[in-house]
Order: C-alpha cells, then structure tokens, then sequence
C-alpha cells in the first residue's frame, strides 16, 4: 500500500513542484516505495518527515542528502523495513544530484 494518501500530500507535492520538478518527482517516487504499515509513524507524520526532508534537498540545504539518508536507512533496517536498501541507494543517489555539493557532508 503506497505511503500517502493524507489530505495535504496532494498540496505539499505541489508546492514542492513548484520549487523543484525533479524532487518532487523523487519524492513521489519515495512516498510509493514506503510501506507505511511496516513502521510506527501515523501516515501526517509519515508525509510531515518525507516533506521535511524534500524541501531540504530542493532548496540545496547543506547536509541535506546526508540527513534524507540517515531517515531512509532508518525506514530500511532490519526490524522495519519499510523500504528495500537498493531502494534507498537509488533515491540517495538522485538526490546527491539534486542537493547541491553540500548536501552532502564530505569526511
């Protein structure tokens, strides 16, 4: 069952859209691959952390792609997994494009 069928994720993708296509497609892509009946967030908080995360990527924030990774690795762990870990590789990957060279945090 994908992820967010709340009444303001229409509205938050949208207004993602606005600021950047691309993530918003990402992001789309992120809320269909979570299995939100496999972890302990409501579906609000669920889309309220997805959103977070998104807007941080779209707007270049720094550590931003780091961040979405840590969440995503968290949603793919054994005693979860709502989400399959080369999926998560996949979504950090287009987001290290996406987030500018500081999304990143370099070691």
């Amino acid at each position: 069952m994908p992820i967010l069928y709340t009444a303001t994720y229409s509205n938050n993708l949208d207004s993602l859209r606005q600021q950047s296509p691309k993530v918003a497609e990402l992001t789309e892509r992120i809320a269909a691959a979570i299995k939100p009946e496999l972890q302990r967030l409501e579906p609000e908080d669920l889309e309220n952390v997805l959103f977070i995360h998104a807007d941080a990527v779209a707007q270049q924030i720094p550590s931003c792609v780091t961040r979405l990774a840590v969440w995503l690795n968290l949603l793919a762990a054994p005693e979860v997994e709502a989400l399959e870990h080369r999926e998560v590789a996949a979504f950090i990957n287009e987001a290290a494009s996406l987030g500018g060279l500081s999304g990143v945090v370099q070691g």
